[in-house]
């Protein structure tokens, strides 16, 4: 682990060999990436769509599901998200749930039962903070449940429109500072 990195509290991880073995049976030409934590993203194609943070190196799909890891990426550069997500529908992931990306063909995959929701609900527990004590602020699908969750839930001016449907208040643009805006708002009362 690279001496800078954030250490997390807890890592939930998953075997991600069957879902690869799912993603590439199911979406010929796909681009796949895992999170290695602490050192960066392994990837098939110098393609991938995920973030990047440290290394980042090219795999084969042997070596990339050869550890479990929180996050499996996948990108589809020859379909489109319609499609894909009526495959996924009709081809579950064995052992994972998935999200859909928010501007082309492409999901991630993370261990059943996690969730950014999930994690949070952990913290407050063990910090005994009240739930209506709890903000959330977001713009993607990966943070529908999250406002679920939320004792209060702001979408950006730029999320998607699930997203915007369901939260409780909607700021403006990341761009347009909508994120120092909210928190202005929610410390001054």
């Amino acid at each position: 682990m690279r001496h800078n990195a954030v250490r997390p509290l807890e890592l939930h991880t998953f075997d991600p060999k069957p879902v690869v073995n799912t993603l590439i049976s199911a979406f010929p030409g796909m681009v796949l990436s895992v999170e290695k934590v602490g050192v960066g993203l392994w990837s098939t194609a110098p393609e991938s769509r995920a973030p990047s943070h440290g290394e980042f190196r090219i795999v084969d799909t042997d070596e990339l599901s050869s550890e479990p890891t929180p996050r499996l990426n996948g990108f589809w550069p020859d379909g489109s998200i319609d499609a894909m997500v009526d495959i996924l529908i009709e081809h579950p992931l064995p052992g994972a749930e998935w999200v859909r990306g928010e501007d082309g063909p492409w999901i991630v995959a993370f261990r059943q039962g996690v969730s950014k929701g999930w994690a949070l609900e952990r913290i407050r527990q063990r910090h005994n903070i009240p739930r209506e004590a709890t903000l959330a602020i977001g713009d993607g699908f990966n943070n529908l449940e999250m406002f679920s969750w939320a004792g209060y839930s702001v979408a950006m001016g730029n999320a998607v429109a699930p997203a915007r449907a369901r939260a409780d208040e909607v700021t403006d643009e990341v761009a347009n500072a909508g994120v120092a805006l909210t928190l202005e708002r929610w410390f001054d009362h």
